[in-house]
């Protein structure tokens, strides 16, 4: 993170902001990150993701996501998609070997909508 005291040995204000972001983010999502191992191929998941067991955390990074796909997983297997903040379960659907995981409250409704 490259965080460095100043001269007299206090942290800049925004730095510090910073490593409190970190914190209170890291509080609620901590089991997605430490003790993991590298999750799904680049070609099953379109984001970064990490393991724990038979776990997978997917990361969704920089704008809202309606939907999520998910290629090559024994669905069969699969027993809850849910946000690791609050817990809340997430409506999914399984074709084959791909998950498409619905984040909306509408799950007719997805990426490629032209109507969004």
């Amino acid at each position: 993170m490259n965080v460095s005291p100043m001269g007299n040995g206090q942290i800049q204000s925004e730095q510090l902001d910073l490593l409190q972001f970190v914190e209170a983010w890291m509080s609620v999502h901590a089991q997605s990150i430490v003790g993991t191992q590298p999750g799904l191929e680049p070609w099953q998941f379109y984001g970064p993701s990490t393991r724990r067991g038979n776990r997978f955390y997917l990361f969704l990074l920089m704008k809202p996501y309606e939907s999520v796909t998910v290629r090559d997983v024994p669905i069969k297997r699969i027993q809850a998609v849910s946000k690791v903040a609050g817990g809340e379960s997430l409506q999914y659907s399984t074709r084959c070997a791909i998950v498409d995981s619905m984040l909306s409250a509408d799950p007719r409704r997805g990426v490629n909508d032209s109507s969004a």
